[in-house]
């Protein structure tokens, strides 16, 4: 079941504003057909959000290390919503909500987070991470669904105009910390590639991929299984991930492994809290980070970068060893 949210239109927002909730988001999710995005006349390059571990609680004064989640996740919205009539959509790469993703985490997620999205015409879509919960989060989100490519999975398949996002579910036990895409996932995603033309393609799930074995486990328990696949299919050209709560951008056989900051409180000092723009064009994308909350700034060239799909070719900040990746 993919996780799409249409934004709404003016005459939706003037006929529904008096009555705004669950009914509305009820009916915005998608039919039983392939998702699609509208004709769009916008100039190069084109331009998408990308938020992580928001970690929003039912509570908004839910505090943890001194950060108030719902505070931050309400000033990346309002940046998202009031930054130009630019953006091809908003993409949630896991843990909407905090510790076990309960209903009400969900509710006040909708409510501070997906209605001003929507209000403000930016189209949204969602995968999970280990703290979130699926069948809470369709009740927290007036409890509907749409029949996806994957069963009791949020994968789907977003078109861009200069690279697809391939979205997959990594959650396997909520309040676990690793990750799995599982056998059924692993399948559809390389059916899907293989079936996919020479158009860019960005992959994007909540874990990372653990190219070297650590002593703990805590990204994807088939990261070998799932990096066999990026690796066969010459278009795969980025992976996106949260879960570990940093910044941090690496290249391995040719693909860009991007992971984006959260919203929320951080592992380890010196990291941003962070929404992340991509803006994407024929030849590659620039990143930029914009900055949420209290804490640390970083210096003007580490909240930007330039990737080019000729991996050679790229600017990115100074990176970390992968084996430091910590996951929440």
């Amino acid at each position: 079941m993919p996780i799409h949210i249409p934004a709404i239109t003016r005459r939706q927002m003037l006929k529904h504003s008096a009555a705004w909730g669950a009914a509305m988001l009820a009916s915005a999710w998608l039919p039983r057909r392939a998702w699609t995005m509208p004709p769009d006349a916008r100039p190069h390059p084109e331009h998408w959000a990308i938020l992580s571990d928001t970690h929003v609680a039912e509570n908004l004064r839910e505090v943890n290390t001194g950060v108030t989640m719902a505070d931050n996740a309400r000033q990346a919205t309002e940046q998202i919503a009031t930054c130009g009539d630019r953006l091809a959509g908003v993409l949630f790469c896991g843990d909407c909500a905090y510790h076990t993703g309960e209903s009400g985490d969900y509710k006040t997620f909708a409510k501070i987070v997906v209605d001003p999205l929507r209000r403000a015409n930016r189209p949204i879509h969602i995968t999970m991470g280990n703290h979130d919960h699926r069948e809470h989060f369709l009740e927290g989100l007036a409890g509907v669904s749409a029949p996806g490519p994957v069963e009791k999975r949020f994968a789907s398949i977003v078109p861009g105009r200069y690279a697809d996002w391939f979205i997959l579910d990594s959650l396997r036990h909520t309040g676990e910390t690793p990750g799995e895409i599982g056998e059924a996932q692993l399948k559809w995603l390389d059916r899907s590639l293989a079936a996919a033309g020479p158009k860019p393609v960005i992959v994007m799930a909540h874990h990372p991929i653990e190219r070297v074995p650590l002593p703990k486990l805590n990204g994807l328990a088939d990261s070998r299984e799932l990096w066999k696949i990026l690796t066969s299919h010459r278009q795969v050209k980025a992976y996106v991930f949260g879960h570990s709560h940093r910044w941090l951008i690496e290249q391995a056989e040719g693909i860009h492994l991007i992971n984006v900051p959260t919203t929320a409180y951080l592992f380890r000092k010196g990291e941003p809290r962070a929404w992340t723009q991509f803006a994407l064009s024929e030849t590659g994308l620039h990143i930029t980070l914009h900055k949420v909350g209290d804490g640390e700034d970083l210096p003007a060239e580490k909240m930007v970068a330039d990737l080019s799909w000729d991996a050679s070719s790229s600017i990115i900040p100074p990176k970390r060893p992968v084996a430091e990746h910590g996951g929440g």
